[in-house]
């Protein structure tokens, strides 16, 4: 019976060497940076990445520990990073440019790519948290681990127990499974600070976007005043207009009258002269 769970043991140990040997792979793999494109490409990968990465951190949740499983998250993770720091970097040199033909497009950029990041923070932190959990169990494991072996060595009835080497490369498995587990999360979390940077930029952004925004409102409640003003200023001048239109017209009346009163005096006047009498 021990002898089957020596076995156990052993098989165990293999098993997580040759999936170690997997991730490590992967983790490998990250050194490589993902290939440049345009702004619009990289935010396009950098959702579809956050969709990926969410699904498979919802897989992770719902399962057992899978290294081949953790090795993708942790790639995803990475690229992801990797994709937001560049993007951080042009969105910041679009700004600096003050390009206005370029503004409607910024703003685009900056509300898409905001939106996935808030995301790929949350997952970061989950995955951090789901790591540290998994750590703190393979510690306890180890240790329980490390009891059975002393247990099995002191055990004089067993026919077969770990040798010295044997022992000792359980040990050193175990440490150096556990040293894994520490890098991956201390890189996790430098990972976190570095996009807590980015988040703040991009609060910066958005804050500065918010203020053109109203600076512009502003301007134009200032103009709608202006152009209402301007129309009170125009239905003054045309009531004005009409009124000495008005002015003009019985300016004219009064003096066509004069002419006329004037004309009828003449007229009377030579009539009562005989001047249109018949000789």
């Amino acid at each position: 019976m021990h002898a089957q769970r020596y076995k156990a043991w052993a098989g165990k140990i293999i098993g997580t060497v040759l999936v170690d040997c997997v991730y490590t792979l992967k983790v490998l793999s990250l050194r490589h940076p993902p290939p440049t494109g345009s702004l619009s490409q990289d935010i396009q990968h950098f959702s579809t990445n956050v969709d990926q990465l969410g699904a498979k951190v919802k897989q992770l949740q719902t399962e057992q520990e899978d290294a081949v499983l953790k090795g993708d998250i942790i790639q995803l993770l990475s690229l992801c990073a990797q994709l937001a720091k560049r993007i951080d970097t042009a969105l910041k040199a679009i700004k600096e440019q003050r390009d206005v033909s370029k503004d409607f497009e910024y703003k685009r950029y900056l509300s898409v790519f905001q939106k996935s990041f808030s995301t790929f923070q949350a997952l970061q932190q989950a995955t951090t948290g789901i790591e540290q959990t998994q750590l703190k169990l393979a510690r306890a494991e180890s240790m329980r681990r490390s009891k059975r072996i002393s247990a099995a060595k002191e055990d004089t009835k067993l026919l077969a127990y770990p040798t010295e080497q044997q022992a000792q490369m359980f040990a050193e498995n175990d440490i150096a499974d556990l040293q894994e587990r520490e890098r991956v999360i201390s890189q996790l979390e430098h990972d976190i600070l570095d996009m807590n940077e980015i988040f703040r930029d991009l609060a910066t952004m958005v804050h500065e976007q918010g203020d053109q925004i109203e600076h512009i409102a502003v301007h134009v409640e200032s103009a709608a005043v202006n152009v209402q003003q301007g129309n009170k200023q125009l239905g003054h001048a045309a009531q004005y207009k009409n009124r000495n239109r008005k002015l003009q017209i019985c300016i004219a009346v009064i003096i066509i009258i004069v002419i006329l009163v004037i004309l009828i005096v003449i007229l009377a006047v030579l009539g009562g002269l005989g001047v249109f009498s018949k000789n």
